[in-house]
């Protein structure tokens, strides 16, 4: 009965940390995500400079992103921004 139970800690324990370390690890997932799957949906570059989110507060702000031209266009971006912020 008690190896049953330190199983069960055990198993309680990794899922705890896993979503810590899934929350405090959420601005570097978003923003490997924007600038991996951005030029594959855009087909142009997309950089960011910043991800910020708050679970918290249910508050989102990203710094810098760029959106680069398609090739065949004079302009250096096709649009780029400074702080855009998100709220839920």
């Amino acid at each position: 009965m008690k190896r049953w139970a330190f199983g069960i800690l055990a198993v309680l324990a990794l899922a705890g940390g896993g979503v810590y370390w899934f929350v405090t690890s959420l601005d570097f997932i978003v923003k490997t995500a924007i600038e991996r799957f951005g030029p594959d949906m855009l087909g142009t570059t997309v950089s960011v400079e910043q991800v910020s989110i708050s679970t918290a507060d249910g508050r989102g702000t990203i710094r810098a992103i760029a959106i680069g031209n398609p090739p065949g266009y004079s302009a250096r971006s096709a649009a780029s921004r400074g702080d855009r912020h998100r709220g839920a």
